[in-house]
């Protein structure tokens, strides 16, 4: 008998491990988050912000592509040539053949010519090059004063500095961006949840009511009521299942998660609302520490570097540079050293007023980075109290619907109760629960829109 169940046993045991790795393998496929972990994974994923971050690398990258310019440059160059005919020069050879005297006629000046004569012999000519040869050109340069290269260096990294900044705008947008994915999605929940639970309700009411039709207690009007009503209910859980997958679509993307993944939230959206901090309504407004100003005060600075980088084009530019050439092969006459130490100057002089032009439109640009800045000052001051002022304005709703809510549930309990009874009829019952519905929803819509505008002021203010 004990080896007849010792396979059971052993088949039992191995149904529930497998069980308890397919529940294993279920949970770790779905990604559970809260409001500020699914922030954190967006921030690591999105590809907005990945792209932002690359852009900052590309600036960091830049500074030091011009920082190198400064720095001592080191050429090395090898060059192979072939002269199809070397030239030549042949200094020739002279030769001094004199003749004997007599003796009584001395050589003299007179009679030089006579006796003396010089022979021009062509002697062996001499290559001025060779024919192969290889030669190797060693170069250092320095740059020794740029105006541009000065202003350039501190454009790159201002440059630098917007693409940090843009970062973080990128980011508190996205934080936005998921916190009213995050909050939608738990609105429509709980919406589901009250519409299923009045399914279950008006599934019952209608098979109870087409019962007491049929044993001739009720009217068949009153069955078919419910019955429209238990439809429209359905309609109604149907086309929010439909929003829920949309706006889960919408929260996967703004995460960077690939559409087929699942994913949970853990939060209670009363719980959200109720731990809400009122304490926004009275902080004050710092323009200096918004992220938007920030970027224009930056955009200003590089305006200004633009400018002093066509005024340093009246600057000279001045370097030094050392050249060492080594020739494989060298000819018999070299003219040429290997060693050049130099300096080179630029000095612009005239361009007929284009330089003149370029810095006139470059301080007017200046001032319209100026004009800008103050007037996004203005707007964003102005902003913040509109934001502050929606938040407070849909803080009272919240409240007014709220209890407009709890109100219209009590008196639609009730109807049902009256309507079992035959208190009240069918038609009053349909418009009580569209009494419900709509209650129901200008609340969820409320709370929707209070936690909206709660993160677009702590967008503005931060």
């Amino acid at each position: 008998m004990s080896k007849s169940k010792f396979p059971v046993y052993i088949l039992i045991m191995i149904c529930l491990a497998f069980n308890h790795h397919a529940n294993s393998q279920d949970a770790a496929a779905t990604k559970k988050f809260t409001l500020k972990q699914a922030q954190d994974y967006a921030m690591e994923n999105n590809p907005t912000i990945l792209n932002a971050k690359l852009d900052n690398n590309i600036a960091k990258k830049t500074i030091w592509e011009t920082t190198a310019i400064g720095l001592p440059q080191f050429n090395l160059k090898g060059t192979y040539s072939n002269i199809f005919k070397v030239p030549t020069i042949n200094f020739g050879q002279t030769t001094l053949n004199t003749i004997t005297t007599p003796a009584n006629e001395p050589l003299t000046t007179s009679n030089f010519g006579k006796y003396v004569t010089l022979e021009y012999a062509e002697g062996q000519p001499i290559e001025l090059g060779v024919k192969e040869n290889t030669t190797f050109d060693f170069t250092v340069s320095q740059l020794i004063f740029s105006g541009a290269y000065i202003v350039g260096l501190q454009a790159s990294r201002t440059y630098f500095q917007i693409s940090k900044q843009n970062i973080i705008k990128s980011e508190s947008e996205l934080r936005e961006a998921i916190g009213n994915s995050y909050y939608q999605i738990l609105v429509l929940e709980e919406n589901r949840k009250i519409l299923e639970s009045i399914l279950e309700n008006m599934e019952k009411l209608a098979n109870d009511t087409r019962e007491v039709y049929k044993q001739g207690f009720a009217e068949e009007t009153d069955a078919d009521q419910v019955q429209l009503i238990k439809t429209n209910t359905e309609n109604a859980l149907n086309n929010v299942n439909r929003f829920i997958d949309i706006a889960y679509n919408y929260f996967k993307v703004n995460l960077g998660l690939e559409l087929g993944e699942k994913v949970e939230l853990s939060e209670n959206i009363k719980d959200i609302v109720n731990s809400l901090d009122l304490n926004m309504l009275n902080q004050n407004f710092d323009v200096t520490k918004n992220i938007n100003f920030q970027i224009l005060s930056t955009s200003e600075q590089l305006t200004r570097l633009n400018l002093k980088k066509d005024e340093s084009n009246f600057l000279p530019t001045l370097s030094a540079y050392f050249n060492h050439q080594e020739r494989m092969k060298k000819p018999q006459f070299d003219f040429m050293s290997p060693n050049t130490l130099g300096l080179s100057l630029t000095l612009p002089l005239v361009t007929s007023g284009q330089r003149l032009a370029t810095v006139s439109k470059r301080k007017m640009e200046v001032e319209k980075a100026v004009n800008s800045k103050q007037q996004a000052a203005k707007l964003l001051e102005i902003e913040a109290q509109l934001a502050k002022n929606d938040f407070n304005s849909r803080l009272e709703i919240y409240y007014n619907e709220k209890q407009n809510f709890q109100l219209a549930e009590k008196i639609y309990n009730r109807s049902l109760i009256k309507f079992k009874e035959g208190v009240i009829s069918s038609v009053e019952l349909t418009q009580l629960q569209n009494q419900y519905l709509t209650s129901q929803n200008n609340y969820f819509n409320s709370i929707s829109e209070l936690l909206k505008a709660k993160n677009k002021l702590v967008r503005v203010m931060e």
